[in-house]
């Protein structure tokens, strides 16, 4: 509907996209608050199971299930924040980082609330006092700090969209920086607007947008003969200046904002205030640390430990999502694949004008990926197959350590393909033995 007025400026039609923009705002706003308020109420849960058992432990955070609540509501929010129209690959990397973000994020308040659980003397706090204090770091964490950090999501989850669309071809395009052009622009950001220069630049690398909490600053794609490129050198310095902001404690507060998530992959700053920065897998690394109090150092400690427990649950989550798809797909190749004859897809390029996946063949496809959602290229193996391309066919190598076995069992040569399909680049690898060409396995080429 808003499609129809936006080429027209007239002020009845503005006031209709301004009316249209305004629900969409609404009711934005009103699915925000009710998915904040599920993070607020399990928040609220956690820590009255805490002061129910007096005592917190990192190694709690996955045996119980009020923290796993937790954890799973805050990752909810981050998660819903992806846009759809990011990658399946890029997805599940940004959504792993959301998983992280929020254990971290979850630790950081159940060990601030334990802190709570006695005062100055040592004594156990009236319950109370304790709920005063909690709702008050319930607040901050679950409502200030909840939405700047969503709102970072949200941008953060566009740039890496925009990131994965622009040309790699910088002979005709370049990235330009652009600000949100009005006056809650902050000067610093400003002082970037129009920053020209090519997508691998060092300078994106750090300074691609978001560069703070609540930026709305956005890179976008122009013409390299239309424009013309920025000083690198004077570029770079500019974006130090617009993330840097020196805090009381010397250090700084906004140099975690210069990463690249499209680059890197991550939905929020690697850098991030919850994330220790000196861990040796789950121990702690001194280095750097000398003339830190005991309790610091305990608790840093503490994050260490935290931080490799929750990313070994993200692995073994997707671990496990691996083997309910590999499950589902091993059902899948019964109904659809006959088991004496395979299945027979024909084409000019093939060698013998057609090609067969059997069941073994099918098994093998969706084994051979690791990503979940690559998994699924499986059950479009005759769409892949058919818009193949031939590349090249390679003999049997007579060197290789098995050979023997192999023309034993009549392996004759390899033959590969190359298709595109769902936005992949797509390699078919075929092999023909006894005078059948079959496919074995499937990989996804980089641009």
């Amino acid at each position: 509907m808003q499609r129809q007025y936006l080429n027209c400026t007239c002020d009845h039609c503005q006031s209709v996209v301004d009316t249209i923009q305004e629900l969409h705002l609404q009711s934005e706003n009103s699915n925000n608050k009710t998915k904040f308020k599920s993070v607020f109420n399990a928040a609220e849960i956690a820590f009255q199971h805490l002061f129910s058992k007096k005592n917190y432990k990192p190694e709690h955070l996955f045996t119980t299930p009020e923290y796993k609540a937790l954890i799973e509501e805050t990752t909810k929010v981050f998660s819903a924040a992806i846009s759809h129209r990011v990658s399946d690959s890029m997805r599940a990397y940004l959504e792993r980082d959301a998983f992280v973000f929020s254990g971290l994020k979850t630790h950081a308040q159940l060990a601030e609330a334990r802190a709570y659980l006695k005062d100055s003397k040592g004594n156990i706090t009236p319950y109370h006092l304790f709920e005063q204090k909690v709702t008050q770091l319930n607040k901050a964490y679950n409502k200030n700090y909840l939405e700047a950090e969503y709102e970072f999501a949200v941008h953060s989850a566009q740039s890496v969209e925009r990131w994965e669309s622009f040309s790699d071809d910088e002979n005709r395009y370049y990235l330009q920086y652009r600000t949100a052009g009005d006056n809650k622009v902050r000067e610093e950001h400003q002082s970037l607007n129009e920053i020209t220069l090519p997508k691998s630049n060092p300078f994106w690398s750090q300074y691609y947008p978001p560069n703070g909490w609540r930026c709305r600053c956005v890179a976008v794609q122009v013409l390299a003969r239309k424009n013309t490129p920025s000083d690198s050198a004077e570029a770079i310095k500019k974006g130090k200046v617009a993330t840097t902001q020196i805090g009381k404690n010397g250090k700084n507060k906004l140099e975690m904002f210069r990463f690249n998530p499209g680059k890197q992959k991550k939905l929020f700053p690697p850098k991030n205030s919850y994330t220790p920065k000196h861990c040796n897998g789950e121990k702690l690394n001194l280095t750097g640390l000398i003339g830190y109090s005991d309790i610091i150092l305990s608790l840093e400690s503490e994050r260490c430990k935290a931080k490799k427990l929750i990313e070994e649950k993200a692995k073994a989550i997707q671990k496990e999502k691996r083997k309910v798809k590999d499950k589902e797909l091993n059902q899948w190749r019964k109904e659809h694949i006959p088991a004496d004859t395979g299945l027979l897809i024909t084409g000019k390029q093939f060698k013998y004008k057609e090609v067969v996946i059997n069941r073994k063949g099918v098994k093998n496809v969706y084994s051979h990926f690791t990503e979940t959602h690559l998994k699924d290229l499986v059950k479009d193996i005759e769409q892949i197959a058919k818009k193949g391309q031939f590349k090249k066919e390679v003999p049997i190598d007579p060197n290789s350590h098995n050979y023997t076995a192999k023309v034993k069992a009549g392996f004759e040569s390899y033959r590969y393909y190359l298709s595109q399909h769902k936005g992949y680049n797509i390699r078919i690898n075929t092999a023909v033995v006894d005078g059948v060409e079959k496919i074995y396995s499937l990989n996804i080429v980089q641009k």
